[in-house]
């Protein structure tokens, strides 16, 4: 049963009602476009995140983006490695901003959006692999695979950059993007100048959202589907009816699944506003 929420807390769905649906959703596609590519997407605003910024004046380098070895998901979470290098010959704090889309390098397979932030210390000439938590943009497209690979896009734009900051501030395990990690002290500089910091000789592991086991992000994913690609719950329903690796009773209980998802996911709609959405 729905609790109620309060102005900051949303109502999460214990994490192993939606598992089924999860692995129903793998691999299922609808694709009808198959070539290489790397452009600007239908969701995406024409606003830079910093590390685009970063990349520019060198000193950043993307090194790449793919998937962590044995994900435990491949539709959402914590699932995608990107490496970082710094170039700039000086100590850096790196922000990976929520809302920054991520480009399938090969548009059999999904594009995605960074949920949670990161704010990562690099010592000059370091490089280190930074494991973002993203969500699927294209519901129609692959999941991907070890060999897919993305590249930096633009910020999200739309409804979806709304309830990305909503729920990213509302989320239990909520961190302040601005706050800077453990150890790593600001030094004061003058007007104008860059930012200069002083790092701890060894950095913090990266832990991240999906560390906390308590809730499932199943809905979220599926508000996102909403927003980005119009999907309900009828063309989920579709898609699972459709796939050819679901066989006897496993379509009921996808269909008593979804049911018992919907009013989770309307609840995360509606809770940054988005009425308008109907799931």
């Amino acid at each position: 049963m729905l609790q109620n929420p309060s102005p900051r807390t949303f109502t999460f769905l214990p994490k192993m009602l939606s598992g089924f649906l999860c692995l129903a959703l793998v691999g299922f596609s609808l694709v009808t476009t198959g070539c290489a590519g790397s452009g600007r997407l239908p969701q995406e605003s024409d606003r830079h995140p910093e590390l685009f910024y970063l990349e520019q004046q060198k000193q950043i380098q993307i090194e790449k983006i793919v998937l962590v070895p044995n994900p435990k998901h491949t539709i959402f979470g914590r699932m995608l490695d990107m490496y970082l290098k710094n170039t700039s010959g000086k100590p850096l704090v790196v922000t990976v901003e929520p809302g920054t889309v991520l480009r399938s390098m090969d548009r059999l397979y999904t594009s995605v959006v960074v949920m949670a932030g990161e704010v990562v210390p690099l010592a000059p000439n370091e490089s280190r692999a930074v494991t973002v938590e993203v969500f699927s943009i294209e519901f129609n497209l692959f999941s991907p695979s070890a060999k897919t690979q993305y590249r930096l896009g633009n910020k999200i734009g739309g409804d979806t950059a709304s309830f990305i900051s909503c729920f990213a501030k509302r989320r239990p395990d909520y961190k302040d993007p601005t706050e800077l990690p453990p150890g790593v002290v600001q030094v004061p500089t003058q007007p104008g100048e860059p930012a200069t910091y002083i790092l701890p000789p060894t950095n913090v592991e990266n832990k991240g959202p999906e560390d906390n086991k308590k809730y499932d992000l199943m809905p979220v994913q599926l508000a996102i589907w909403r927003l980005t690609e119009g999907i309900d719950r009828d063309k989920i329903l579709k898609s699972v009816a459709d796939n050819p690796k679901l066989k006897g009773g496993e379509f009921s209980q996808n269909v008593k699944l979804n049911n018992n998802l919907g009013p989770y996911v309307q609840q995360l709609l509606n809770d940054c506003g988005l009425e308008k959405y109907k799931f």
